[in-house]
């Protein structure tokens, strides 16, 4: 079964534009305007990034330091 892309954007964000996840989570911050790629984050995590008050605060606490990035 092949799954599909999965993306969010995030207008009222100052930090990040846009969130894409396909296993790897991708984040396309705003200022300054860079993407970066979480590693083998898990689908629960997902579901709860989509519904966090703050994306901000959520990256930072449940995704940075947490998962291995590159910058892509």
């Amino acid at each position: 079964m092949m799954m599909k892309e999965l993306s969010k954007e995030w207008p009222d964000s100052s930090s990040v534009a846009k969130t894409t996840y396909y296993p790897d989570l991708d984040v396309e911050y705003k200022k300054p305007t860079s993407t970066y790629r979480y590693c083998e984050v898990p689908a629960w995590v997902w579901e709860e990034l989509k519904q966090a008050s703050s994306i901000g605060k959520f990256l930072t606490g449940k995704v940075k330091g947490v998962f291995h990035y590159i910058k892509l």
